[in-house]
């Protein structure tokens, strides 16, 4: 994964002129559960809420792997990035 610097970097032309609701912000997260060491790979537009549904056991497919650690994330403009 890129730095999230490098990521901004590379997008903050994009934000010349663009208001701040206009922005859609997408991330894509990796989490590790330190009860069985497998990592989980999601996506989000709200990386804050998100995280904390894994870490309350709201999601499914990491309920019962809890607990968990975020070990990196993107961020991109674009969906389709």
């Amino acid at each position: 994964m890129r730095p999230l610097k490098s990521a901004i970097a590379e997008n903050i032309n994009c934000l010349n002129g663009i208001r701040h609701s206009e922005i859609s912000m997408h991330f894509v997260y990796i989490l590790i559960s330190l009860k069985d060491k497998k990592f989980y790979v999601g996506m989000t537009g709200n990386l804050k809420e998100r995280l904390k549904q894994h870490y309350e056991g709201v999601v499914f497919s990491t309920r019962s792997r809890r607990p968990l650690k975020l070990i990196g994330y993107e961020v991109y403009f674009e969906k389709h990035e």
